[in-house]
């Protein structure tokens, strides 16, 4: 079990982090061929993993872990380092140095962002009890795939973004008209199949997460439409107003975490959520109105 939790670790970078080339190909509008190669990605993943089970009589979840991992962490290595090449070869000088300094003075940033978003579950884990950390990581699973969606859309929509200093009435219009449609989807499924989805996925043995995962979902609409404006922000390469926001919203989700989840517990933990989302929320569309409007 160490080998394959080792081996996971080491794919993982290359399996869940090098997948840019996605949304390039996405923001290039080149859907075919994105399909085509995720399709034969997944075909040739499973094909192997079946190989391996019924052909070789394998179980160990070693070899599983690498035949689940290798081929889609192969493909991204493979794509990124094409859409590398691109870049250095196509993008104009000043460019690149932009590009590179942006990826530079935002790094700190995001490095503490991500701090700020686990520390709750940490404090949860270390504080409370590891029981109650588990719910709330289970009640929260959905709500971050749901979230996933949002974050996919803006990514695709980067490439496209870049090529407006201001943000238009059409894209403005375009993204309220999302963000009001994502929140009325995520409310209609909060109030109607949720429960059972929830229950279908992880069992009766996390029935207390359905309560506190509908809850979280509400956040989702605080900070849909935030996202989308952010990515905007960020296809300028505005890494003053990115680490403003980042700086803003990190504090937040901190100092909430560390006052409301040692003596509230999971309640503590959406607490903070909802207070990163709004401070993201604020923060994001002050900006917008500021400077790209």
């Amino acid at each position: 079990l160490k080998a394959s939790l080792f081996f996971a670790a080491f794919l993982y970078p290359f399996y869940k982090g090098l997948t840019l080339w996605q949304s390039n190909l996405s923001g290039a509008k080149r859907f075919k061929y994105l399909s085509f190669l995720k399709a034969s990605t997944s075909i040739i993943t499973n094909a192997l993993i079946l190989f391996l089970i019924i052909g070789f009589d394998i179980a160990d979840y070693l070899f599983l872990i690498i035949a689940y991992m290798f081929i889609p962490s192969l493909l991204n290595i493979v794509m990124s380092t094409i859409d590398f090449c691109r870049f250095f070869k196509e993008e104009r000088v000043e460019d690149k140095g932009n590009m590179i300094t942006y990826g530079l003075n935002t790094s700190f940033f995001t490095a503490v962002h991500t701090i700020a978003l686990r520390l709750d579950e940490f404090i949860l884990f270390y504080l409370v009890a590891p029981q109650v950390m588990a719910v709330f990581a289970i009640a929260n699973r959905i709500p971050e795939l749901l979230r996933g969606v949002t974050q996919t859309l803006a990514s695709i929509l980067a490439p496209r973004f870049a090529k407006h200093q201001k943000i238009t009435k059409e894209i403005y219009k375009a993204i309220k008209l999302y963000s009001f449609g994502f929140a009325g989807f995520v409310i209609a499924l909060t109030f109607t199949i949720y429960p059972d989805i929830m229950l279908f996925l992880f069992s009766d043995k996390y029935s207390d997460a359905i309560f506190y995962s509908q809850i979280i979902m509400f956040s989702l609409v605080i900070g849909n439409m935030a996202n989308l404006n952010f990515r905007f922000i960020r296809s300028q390469n505005d890494s003053k107003s990115y680490n403003n926001v980042t700086l803003i919203i990190s504090i937040v989700k901190i100092l909430a975490s560390i006052a409301l989840v040692p003596f509230f517990g999971i309640w503590g933990a959406i607490a903070s959520l909802f207070l990163y989302r709004i401070a993201m929320l604020v923060s994001v569309e002050y900006i917008i109105r500021k400077k790209y409007t």
